[in-house]
């Protein structure tokens, strides 16, 4: 239940700021969930890499050289 709640909210994340996001990409933001009454931080953020997944991706916009990759994590998991 808690793996769909958060897969629903980084999908409809909305939030972007200026502290969370300075440049205007939408790459990466964060949410409080509750789980049994308890809150909890999510960090998601989106790298982008080269075909390869060896390096990141010079033609970022280029889907034909670029992979996306999600990471969704605690902050006490970085």
């Amino acid at each position: 239940v808690a793996g769909a709640v958060i897969a629903n909210k980084v999908m409809t994340f909305d939030a972007f700021t200026e502290d969370c996001d300075p440049y205007g990409e939408h790459e990466m933001g964060s949410f409080v969930i509750h789980i049994d009454d308890a809150p909890i931080i999510i960090w998601w953020k989106i790298d982008l890499y080269a075909s390869d997944y060896e390096h990141g991706s010079e033609e970022r916009t280029n889907p034909e050289m670029t992979r996306r990759v999600m990471t969704i994590l605690l902050p006490s998991d970085y």
